[in-house]
This record gives C-alpha cells, sequence and structure tokens, in this order.
C-alpha cells in the first residue's frame, strides 16, 4: 500500500471529503487537502537505496468555523501521530480563505514509510 492511499484511508475515518494538492471549486466543508512538501532524501554512500522513505505531508483542513477545523485537525494529528508514527513539524498555521464560509489550519508531517 503506498504512503498516499494509507494516508487518505487514515484521514477519511474522520472527513470523507479527502483531496490531493487542491479542492474542487464548491466542496461543502468540511474537507482535508494534503500535499508532499518535501522529506528528507536519503541514499547509502555504497550507492544503494534504503528501504525506507520519508516524506514531509501536509494536512489542510478547511471547515466553515475556526473551532470546527482546528477540532478537527487536532483528532487528526493524534491518529497520525499513533497509527503512522507521524513526527508533527511544528504547530498550526492558521489558513487565509478568499470564501467568507472557510476556515483553514494546516499542519506539517514527517512520515517514514516502507519502500
Amino acid at each position: 500500500m503506498s504512503l498516499e492511499s494509507t494516508l487518505v484511508e487514515l484521514i477519511k475515518v474522520r472527513c470523507a471529503r479527502v483531496f490531493p494538492d487542491e479542492a474542487p471549486f464548491g466542496t461543502e466543508t468540511p474537507y482535508v487537502i494534503y500535499q508532499q512538501v518535501g522529506g528528507d532524501a536519503l541514499a547509502y554512500v555504497e550507492g544503494t537505496m534504503p528501504d525506507k522513505r520519508n516524506a514531509h505531508m501536509q494536512i489542510a483542513v478547511w471547515d466553515a468555523t475556526r473551532a470546527g477545523a482546528i477540532s478537527l485537525a487536532l483528532q487528526l494529528e493524534a491518529d497520525l501521530v499513533a497509527t503512522m508514527k507521524a513526527e508533527p513539524l511544528g504547530a498550526f498555521v492558521s489558513a487565509a480563505s478568499d470564501f467568507p464560509d472557510r476556515r483553514g489550519t494546516h499542519q506539517d508531517f514527517s512520515i517514514w514509510w516502507d519502500r
């Protein structure tokens, strides 16, 4: 199973609307967007590749209220840490929206998985 499919399954337990990179225009809240924003690249001196990979994944939560976005983000943070052994790379960042009915937050995680 790939990192993305595992991540999507985990998020869908809490929120049915999950999208890579961006949500379609008009998506009903709440929804979650995930995006790989880097990671640690490993290569051994011998020229072989490691059996583990790393990704820094940004999880953005959008809801109708700030409280709703934070509540869902806290639940996802706990799930990611407990289930995928993800390491938060910082605290939540509030996200602005051009739409008055959307409040967001995002957080980056370091996740290791088997190749």
